[in-house]
């Protein structure tokens, strides 16, 4: 059995450890929404964006060639894939893994017709090792202000791709849920959904006038796209590291409690102990001063 001495420091290591614990639970929760408000702040943005498709299908519609079948024989698909290169994130790496595998098996491209972005250098190594061909790895920011420029450095990489022939674009990454919990979503990217282009068309305009479209109809449209691709891949940034820090905010979540329970384990036995001790030296006392009286 622990003496008191070493029960007082195993009380005191638990509580630098609940201490560093809340500490990180206090980051994660503020990362969480800080992610969360980077693509809020998109908003605006994306909204441009589909304003500008609308009023381009409105005026040149007829004149735009859009195609939304896909899986054709020669056709190859492009999964982008985000997942997590810090620690205490528990199965967040292999959940979105396994995701992607069954998300891109069901489209029915077998593994020669198929390629990989990975976010983050520990899941470019989880899907290696599942056979997946990863074409390029890619880091992945440290806050919500690089979001954009890391954006920016993967938008060239998806657009190459597509210009080869992938033309079906997939991107797969984690979304936060209720509580500190996350969930695996996908984004079907491009081709670019008929319905929802169609549901664009007939909106009615926010404003009194429609704006005059000065350019051509090909090349107007290939230039919102790369800003639409620009607002899905950051979406996706934000929205997997939003869920990340939900991942490591659960793990220290858990661990404190953990932390919490043998604490109070250790507590109740040292409380123990020093009573005991406190009587034993009580009892000693007495039997000294009978001693004495004789």
């Amino acid at each position: 059995m622990a003496g008191i001495e070493e029960l007082r420091d195993r009380i005191d290591s638990a509580e630098g450890l609940s201490q560093v614990v809340r500490t990180m639970k206090g980051m994660a929760a503020v990362n969480i929404r800080q992610y969360q408000r980077a693509d809020e702040s998109l908003a605006a943005y994306a909204a441009t964006v589909e304003q500008g498709l609308q009023i381009l299908l409105s005026t040149a519609g007829e004149a735009i060639r859009l195609r939304e079948d896909a899986g054709g024989a020669d056709e190859t698909a492009l999964a982008v894939v985000f997942g997590s290169d810090q620690g205490l994130v528990g199965q967040f790496n292999s959940r979105i893994v396994r995701h992607a595998l069954d998300e891109l098996d069901a489209l029915g491209l077998g593994r020669d017709r198929r390629r990989v972005l990975a976010i983050g250098r520990r899941l470019a190594g989880r899907l290696a090792a599942e056979g997946e061909d990863i074409v390029e790895t890619f880091d992945l920011p440290r806050s919500a202000d690089a979001i954009a420029g890391h954006t920016r450095r993967l938008l060239p990489a998806v657009q190459r791709l597509r210009d080869r022939g992938a033309g079906r674009v997939v991107v797969l990454h984690h979304l936060p849920a209720d509580g500190a919990s996350y969930r695996p979503v996908t984004r079907h990217v491009f081709p670019l959904s008929l319905q929802w282009l169609a549901e664009l068309r007939g909106r009615p305009w926010p404003g009194p006038s429609r704006p005059m479209v000065r350019i051509g109809p090909e090349a107007m449209l290939a230039h919102l796209v790369g800003h639409y691709l620009f607002v899905s891949l950051f979406h996706a940034f934000a929205g997997s590291l939003a869920a990340e820090n939900a991942s490591r905010l659960a793990s220290m979540q858990a661990a404190e409690r953990n932390i919490d329970d043998r604490l109070a384990a250790l507590r109740a036995t040292y409380h123990r102990q020093r009573q005991s001790q406190i009587t034993a030296e009580l009892l000693d006392v007495v039997a000294g001063f009978e001693t004495a009286r004789k």
